[in-house]
This record gives C-alpha cells, sequence and structure tokens, in this order.
C-alpha cells in the first residue's frame, strides 16, 4: 500500500509541474503575442501600465540601470525623440523655411541718368494736374527727318563729337574716347531690359546701343511740338534729360511707345500699362513712367485722356509698392 501510495504522489507531483510549465508558456506566449493586452482592456482593475512588454522595457535614461555599460539606443531615422521604438507612423516633422532667394529685376549698375529726376509722389502729383488733348499727328510722317533735326554737336566733347556721344559717354562704364571725343567702347547696363552689354564702335556694332527719347519725337509731336517753333523742337532732340542709351532691339520695338491712336498695346510689346510702353525690366517702370511725366511737364506738352487716366493708375500702383 505505501509502495502504491508513493507512486501515486510521484504522479501528483509530475503532473502539477507540468501543468505550471504549461501555464507559464501559456502565458509567455500572451504576453508576447499582444493577447494580454487585448484581455487586459476588457477586463476591469487590469488595464493599468504596465500591463504592455513595452512597459517593462528599460526607456530614455534607464536602459543602463544595472550597471551593464550598454550604449545608449540610437535614435532611427526622424525619430528626433531619442525613442528606441519609435511608432509605426512618426509624427510628421515640419519642413525648414523656404529661404530660397528669388529672382529680382534687375536695377543694379543702370546709368544714373535713367532715375526720374522726380520722385513717383511728385510725379503722381503732376500727372494728375497734366492737360489731356487728342493726339495731333497730322503732318509727322511726311516731315519727320527734317522736323526735329539731326544730332547737334556736343560742346562738352571737342566741339565735334554729337550728343549721341555725349549721352554715351554719361551713360557708358569705362568710356573710351577717340583723339575726336567720339566714344568708342565701354560697358553697359540697359535700363530697358537689364541686359549687361559691351560697346564697340563700328558699322555693324554701333546700332547695338542706341540713344533714346524717353518720351519719342513722335509722341511730343503730337502733344504739342508740332505748333512750336523749329529750334524748340530740335532742343528737345538734343535735350539730356529726353535722352537715354538702351539696348538697340529695346529701341526699335518701343518706337514711339504709345498708341497715339486710342487704348491698346502696339505689335512686339511685351509690357505696357496697355497703351504706354514700359521696359521688360520690371525693376525700372515706376521710374520709366515718372520719367516720362517730368519730360511732358517740363516742354508743356499734353497727354491724350488714356494716357493720363494709365499714368494715373500705374504710378498709384508704384506708391503703394
Amino acid at each position: 500500500m505505501a509502495r502504491r501510495g508513493n507512486n501515486h504522489n510521484g504522479i501528483n507531483i509530475g503532473t502539477t509541474i507540468m501543468c505550471l510549465f504549461l501555464i507559464c508558456a501559456l502565458a509567455a506566449l500572451m504576453v508576447t503575442s499582444g493577447a494580454w493586452d487585448k484581455i487586459a482592456r476588457t477586463i476591469p482593475g487590469l488595464n493599468q501600465t504596465g500591463t504592455s512588454i513595452e512597459a517593462i522595457k528599460p526607456q530614455g535614461d534607464a536602459h543602463d540601470k544595472l550597471g551593464l555599460a550598454l550604449p545608449a539606443p540610437t535614435p532611427a531615422p526622424g525619430n528626433t525623440t531619442n525613442d528606441p521604438h519609435p511608432s509605426a507612423n512618426p509624427t510628421t516633422q515640419t519642413p525648414p523655411p523656404d529661404t530660397t532667394t528669388q529672382p529680382t529685376p534687375n536695377t543694379s549698375g543702370l546709368p544714373a541718368a535713367a532715375a526720374s529726376p522726380i520722385s513717383i509722389a511728385d510725379a503722381l502729383t503732376t500727372a494728375q494736374a497734366m492737360p489731356t488733348a487728342k493726339p495731333h499727328t497730322t503732318g509727322y510722317k511726311a516731315n519727320r527727318d527734317t522736323l526735329f533735326g539731326g544730332w547737334a554737336n556736343s560742346p562738352q566733347l571737342c566741339g565735334t563729337a554729337t550728343m549721341r556721344d555725349q549721352i554715351l559717354k554719361r551713360d557708358l562704364t569705362n568710356p573710351v574716347l577717340n583723339d575726336r571725343c567720339q566714344v568708342v567702347s565701354g560697358t553697359f547696363t540697359d535700363p530697358y531690359t537689364g541686359q549687361h552689354m559691351t560697346f564697340k564702335r563700328g558699322k555693324d556694332t554701333s546700332s547695338l546701343i542706341q540713344i533714346d527719347h524717353v518720351v519719342a519725337v513722335y509722341d511730343a509731336y503730337a502733344s504739342g511740338l508740332w505748333n512750336r517753333s523749329q529750334q524748340e523742337r530740335e532742343t528737345y532732340a538734343n535735350d539730356p534729360d529726353v535722352l537715354l542709351a538702351s539696348q538697340g532691339k529695346a529701341n526699335m520695338v518701343k518706337s514711339e511707345g504709345i498708341n497715339l491712336n486710342g487704348k491698346g498695346g502696339r505689335k512686339g510689346w511685351t509690357q505696357s500699362t496697355p497703351s504706354i510702353w514700359l521696359p521688360d525690366n520690371r525693376g525700372y517702370q515706376c521710374d520709366y513712367m515718372a520719367k516720362r511725366v517730368h519730360i511732358k511737364h517740363k516742354y508743356n506738352l499734353t497727354m491724350s485722356a488714356w494716357e493720363k487716366d494709365e499714368t494715373i493708375a500705374f504710378l498709384t500702383q508704384c506708391a503703394t509698392q
């Protein structure tokens, strides 16, 4: 009987050990698989911090509390919280501000004479007081070669060079003159396009840089010079205040610089109000418009009704920039 009892106790002990082993294995499986978290959330009192296996892992500065000289965890790419276990959907980082410099209109290196002699505010006030009249175009095209004469000789350049040379000398950088005081070379930044250019006097190269009348002679004629003396017209055509060196192509596209027949632009213009031509170099447009007003006021010229309205509207925008 005793022997039989001993065998029975051995069986009970072995069974108990086996059951405990199975329970531990099952518990470990539940924890590692995450099943325990789901069960804990459904049973009151068990949904506490520490029910997840992640909660018992060392975090942050606790990574080496056991003194095992373990290296600190390296954050994963994009993980700026030093959390060794970032979530599957990390917080989107705010991108740095865009510091790219946008292209700006070219206003550097322009000839000093390109600037308007009056401020934008004064130009606006002057434009508002400008008299208006219908452009008088009769008689210009048939006599345009004689109405304003040619380039006058410049007393500042030996008396032999012309006003064209005087303006080139004024507007070019490092101009070189020959023994007749004619400009033969120099560098130039065109106000109308912002283009950097090199001038070289010659049959095929001189026309690449021309001398423009900011208020074209046709516009000036139609705005009042038609009934003035020949001397007044020639004075206008050679007035340094009216003249500005410019890229030849831009000057040709500009032509008279305004639609004298009504509202609307002209063929080839890429910038306008629309009835008044504007330089492609947007950084110079406000100065250009103010300079037009100054010249028309200086010579007591008129504006058409549409020219005046568009001038005022454009200068008003300039004044608020």
